[in-house]
């Protein structure tokens, strides 16, 4: 793989999928606490161990702002299921990328690529496939058709079904960067 990136971001799926992965000593890496604790097998912490002794990787964590910021943003989306650890690297990559850091973020997991795509974050997939169209969900009442925000919780006041969510493709905007609230 070719990065142009000063500082690659690694999600646990980037070491976990790819057996062939192995840290650059010409890159620098940094991995978030919380994407530590999601690599449990012996290969990849052995491996993460020996790059932290080496100082190929650090351990960064986001501020609490930058992850309530990135935890907003997700929910306004839709997303349900990024997991603690997606959204402390998320935070990260954001908040590296405000200062001007040139990041990577290396990930296989489809949530956190579409996340990366909504915020104009760069990222590549370990293996797997890059993502091919950008989603965000859609809260909807299947007996009368109403919309909801995201955010709204219980059964459609209308008419007291239960409401479902929907994947729905996002239209890209033509320039203008996407806004954190």
């Amino acid at each position: 793989m070719v990065f142009l990136a000063a500082l690659i971001l690694l999600d646990s799926s980037a070491i976990l999928n790819d057996y062939g992965f192995s840290f650059d000593p010409k890159r620098k890496y940094a991995i978030t606490s919380r994407i530590v604790a999601e690599l449990r097998d012996l290969r990849s912490r052995m491996m993460l161990d020996n790059a932290l002794m080496l100082r190929l990787v650090s351990i960064t964590d986001p501020c609490p702002l930058s992850l309530q910021k990135i935890i907003d943003f997700v929910a306004s989306k839709g997303f349900e299921r990024l997991s603690n650890a997606d959204l402390s690297l998320l935070a990260l990559a954001k908040e590296l990328k405000q200062k001007k850091e040139k990041i990577l973020l290396v990930s296989d997991d489809y949530s956190i690529q579409n996340t990366c795509k909504l915020l104009g974050i760069p990222f590549k997939p370990a293996i797997q496939g890059r993502i091919r169209e950008t989603i965000v969900f859609d809260k909807y009442c299947p007996g009368c058709n109403k919309r909801y925000k995201r955010s709204f919780k219980g059964n459609c006041e209308r008419c007291g079904t239960r409401l479902k969510t929907r994947r729905k493709p996002q239209k890209q905007a033509k320039k203008g960067k996407p806004r954190l609230n």
